[in-house]
């Protein structure tokens, strides 16, 4: 079986949960893997490097036997319907904001049309609930990380540390978290990239020298032991937005207590108390109550080796070789 893999972009999260596919070994199969924004939006974290990207150019991928593509919006161009009507097209679904038409409206972003694909890839149990209304064969197949990579190493981690990664946007509440760690004399220590300029300068409004470090990108070989720098680790995402997001599975597999919204995978699989605290929407719209909710979790030493604890048996079951392992069952049904 002749098999394309199809991200959105080189060196973010979906080049993390589809290039590992083409890098295992399968029986009786070939497994490629193509970029559809390429030099556009291509980002040097290093994970994937400029020289080793493909395009994905329809006119030259008639001869596989199932492309699986990673970003639905594929369908936008024309040439997606010249494709080899034999070849099976999987989709998964990396985002859930694609069931809230007030959130494609703040995009530009055109409806899309499910039908095109022959199967869709559900990663949280909300958007296969949403998915199963509008298509007939859809699986629920949750996030797998690199837990060769990301992995405890039990150093003492940086005292008066509190962690961000993933990219500066609204929906992440970069800024409340940067407000609420002031109020308490916490630094953030946080690594990505600034999407949306505006909310960063938002941000920098109140934000005080002192109490962050932001790195744009850090090496693949200092992901781990950076977020083995971090006391606690935090996502303020809003919900019905993402399907991880991702850091959220690796800072648990480097030994974070981790502070998060109930959102993606966190909802599907977490307990709170025992492997993550949970923070109500309303706190994590607020700076003031959220500095307490950080607080309480960071001064409880007993809390925080039993989130810890919790959360290194968890991810054991959410390595990226279970999560290819389903993705493999279903090209082969």
């Amino acid at each position: 079986m002749k098999i394309l893999q199809v991200a959105d972009r080189p060196g973010w999260a979906i080049d993390r949960l589809s290039k590992p596919l083409t890098q295992m070994r399968f029986e009786n199969i070939q497994m490629d893997m193509a970029y559809v924004n390429t030099s556009r939006k291509f980002l040097p974290t290093g994970y994937t490097p400029i020289d080793e990207v493909v395009d994905y150019q329809p006119e030259k991928c008639l001869d596989y036997d199932l492309i699986h593509f990673h970003i639905p919006m594929v369908t936008y161009d024309s040439r997606f319907k010249t494709l080899n009507p034999k070849t099976r097209k999987v989709l998964t679904v990396h985002n859930e904001y694609y069931f809230r038409e007030d959130e494609m409206e703040k995009r530009d972003k055109q409806l899309i049309d499910w039908s095109l694909f022959d199967d869709i890839i559900a990663p949280t149990k909300y958007c296969y609930e949403e998915m199963k209304k509008k298509h007939k064969r859809v699986h629920y197949v949750p996030h797998g990380i690199d837990l060769k990579q990301f992995n405890y190493s039990g150093e003492a981690p940086e005292p008066k540390t509190i962690g961000y990664v993933g990219r500066i946007m609204k929906h992440k509440r970069f800024g409340i978290l940067l407000n609420a760690c002031k109020f308490v004399d916490l630094k953030v220590v946080a690594c990505g990239y600034i999407d949306k300029l505006n909310v960063w300068k938002n941000a920098m409004e109140e934000a005080s020298p002192r109490n962050y470090v932001f790195y744009t990108f850090l090496p693949e070989s200092q992901l781990s032991s950076f977020y083995g720098s971090m006391v606690l680790f935090t996502c303020l995402s809003e919900p019905k937005i993402e399907v991880g997001p991702l850091p959220v599975l690796e800072a648990m597999a480097c030994g974070v207590p981790v502070i998060s919204t109930e959102v993606g995978w966190a909802k599907d699989w977490c307990k709170h108390g025992e492997n993550i605290w949970f923070i109500e929407e309303e706190t994590a719209k607020d700076s003031r109550k959220l500095n307490k909710e950080i607080k309480r979790v960071y001064d409880d030493d007993k809390l925080k080796r039993k989130l810890r604890g919790g959360a290194l048996r968890l991810i054991k079951d959410f390595s990226i070789e279970n999560y290819a392992k389903k993705l493999i069952e279903i090209y082969e049904k």
